[in-house]
């Protein structure tokens, strides 16, 4: 399924959300926030390893590559969601512009 037919389909039937996993698509993120490409989703871990590979890269912590995109996302309809699991963090990132959390559930 292309891109486009993909588009076509969520448009009918639900939210077109992509997942960043790596610097080099976190630098890419305005590339993926196309018309009707509700929500770009970037986690720690999902880009902790891409770093770890790219020590050189000027993006060294998840704090650069999310204010990063914020960056990136102004502008468009694309909302940035991140999974951060920790409540305690949630004012932080809706600070940096994040419009989107996932957290656990407290029991």
């Amino acid at each position: 399924m292309t891109i486009k037919t993909n588009l076509k389909h969520r448009i009918r039937n639900g939210v077109l959300w992509f997942r960043i996993e790596s610097l080099s698509a976190g630098t890419r993120a305005k590339s993926f926030a196309l018309p009707r490409v509700d929500c770009l989703s970037l986690g720690p871990s999902d880009l902790s390893f891409n770093r770890e590979t790219n020590p050189e890269h000027p993006l060294k912590t998840e704090d650069d590559c999310i204010e990063h995109v914020v960056k990136l996302l102004t502008d468009t309809d694309t909302k940035l969601c991140i999974r951060n699991y920790q409540s305690e963090l949630r004012n932080k990132y809706l600070d940096m512009g994040v419009t989107v959390l996932i957290e656990i559930p407290s029991v």
